[in-house]
């Protein structure tokens, strides 16, 4: 750990996330967009809380390679009967080490962890009682998949799943002309809008557009997500002056904003 406290001794094992946390408040906005929500939540650290996942067990670490990389899952069980598990999804897999036999005690707990910024992404320390796992891969997601509470991060539709909604925007971005007549602004920003398939009813897309708001000009705004983009590429344009670098630009940032706002929501595409 570099930054979160970790000492055994000979009455048992004294975690302290503080100095970590101090650091997460001043630096975390370096992480990637799911590993700094995972981050940020405030059950994470919280180590009174029922559905932190301190303490919950190192059950299987499995990895997978596909065409778009490799991706690894780190299930840990929670305590007591037919309990959940917390599932962390990383995508983008750079390294994987794994450090002690956590298959040799009847409990490997996890003690703590921390998340900080990597070149290829994030790099995941997790602190075990057998030992160390650590996870270098371009973002994850992380939560649990059974009962938890409302507010609990949850674990989202694996990756590879055709109704994620960030793998349906990576997909559509990299193949425009398959779903769009032109690759102007107006025509892709009316097909990832509302009633599209990206959002699974009216509210989701309105949570997007203020959140949309938010992101590009600090605050919600009564002002469309489309036409925050425009000014922000083109402003005191009309969509009929712009060139052919302006609209790719902004259809660039639109995807931009889909893929980080998918992310916040617990998403990564596959």
């Amino acid at each position: 750990m570099r930054y979160a406290i970790l000492e055994t001794t000979a009455d048992g094992t004294w975690t302290d996330p503080g100095p970590y946390l101090r650091w997460l408040a001043e630096h975390g906005d370096a992480l990637p967009p799911g590993a700094r929500a995972f981050a940020r939540h405030p059950e994470h650290y919280d180590f009174s809380h029922q559905w932190c996942p301190r303490g919950a067990t190192f059950d299987r670490l499995a990895m997978r390679h596909t065409d778009a990389g490799v991706t690894a899952t780190l299930v840990l069980a929670g305590a007591g009967r037919a309990a959940p598990q917390f599932v962390l999804r990383y995508e983008g897999v750079v390294r994987v080490e794994v450090d002690g036999d956590h298959g040799g005690l009847p409990r490997s707990d996890l003690l703590v962890d921390e998340l900080l910024p990597h070149d290829d992404g994030v790099s995941h320390e997790l602190a075990f009682i057998a030992g160390t796992v650590t996870v270098v891969a371009r973002d994850l997601t992380a939560g649990w998949s059974g009962t938890a509470g409302p507010g609990s991060p949850r674990d989202p539709l694996g990756a590879g799943d055709p109704s994620n909604p960030a793998t349906l925007a990576r997909l559509v971005r990299t193949r425009l002309r398959m779903y769009f007549l032109d690759e102007r602004f107006p025509t892709v920003a009316a097909g990832v809008g509302w009633g599209s398939r990206f959002w699974r009813d009216d509210e989701a897309y309105r949570h997007f557009r203020d959140w949309a708001g938010v992101r590009l000009i600090g605050g919600r705004s009564s002002t469309s997500w489309e036409a925050l983009v425009g000014r922000q590429v083109a402003p005191g344009r009309a969509h009929d002056a712009w060139t052919d670098d302006d609209h790719a630009a902004a259809v660039a940032l639109t995807f931009d904003l889909l893929e980080e706002y998918f992310a916040e929501q617990g998403y990564v595409a596959g």
